[in-house]
């Protein structure tokens, strides 16, 4: 009499065959999840760089804070889990995001900036790059 159900080595080999399709698929995950949290952090700087153009133009100076321009969006980004976002007075008056560790510490060498001309710099930037 034949008994049913599968050997050793059939079960063996499908542990391996799932280990070796999650080996293949899992960096393709981390990097398709990294590079969407750049297209995030670049849509809140494009929204905000509109709005700030949109203040000067209405009040005829620039924003005061980030939250001036955040609740005039209604956006909330003091929570981001990922990025850290900034205004930078002086004479180009830029926008940042500047990119969280996994504890929640900023890194300063790893940031996407716009000015209020528009001009990106993404050079300080070690995630994929958006452009």
């Amino acid at each position: 009499m034949r008994q049913k159900g599968f050997t050793l080595t059939e079960l063996m080999m499908v542990v391996v065959i799932i280990g070796i399709l999650a080996t293949l698929s899992i960096p393709n995950y981390l990097s398709s999840m990294e590079r969407s949290r750049v297209a995030k952090a670049v849509n809140a700087l494009e929204l905000l760089q509109r709005e700030h153009i949109r203040y000067y133009n209405e009040m005829g100076g620039y924003a005061p804070t980030i939250n001036t321009l955040c609740i005039r969006l209604g956006l909330d980004l003091s929570n981001d889990p990922h990025w850290a976002y900034a205004m930078g007075a002086g004479p180009d008056y830029y926008l940042s995001a500047s990119r969280k560790d996994s504890a929640g510490v900023v890194d300063p060498l790893n940031t996407i900036r716009v000015n209020f001309e528009g001009d990106w710099d993404t050079s300080a930037l070690t995630s994929p790059k958006p452009f």
